[in-house]
């Protein structure tokens, strides 16, 4: 089975923009992994979709704490 990895810096954005990208997606045989923060808009879950939680702080403005957040998704495209 082919994989799809979406990034986001929400599940908000994923939910509003990608809901309909991610069911034809699903229609054609792909496994979606999504990547974002943990989020309170992860109650509009998605059937059959994977989530992957991303330590990011959205509104940092740290250059450590973004290289770390960077790596971290190295790390989850690496996996």
């Amino acid at each position: 089975m082919k994989k799809i990895l979406l990034v986001a810096n929400s599940f908000w954005y994923i939910h509003n923009f990608r809901l309909l990208l991610i069911k034809e997606l699903q229609k054609n045989g792909y496994e979606i992994n999504i990547v974002c923060p943990k989020d309170k808009s992860e109650n509009f879950f998605i059937k059959g979709v994977n989530i992957i939680h991303w330590k990011l702080s959205r509104k940092s403005i740290n250059p450590f704490l973004e290289l770390n957040s960077l790596i971290n998704l190295i790390k989850i495209y690496r996996k």
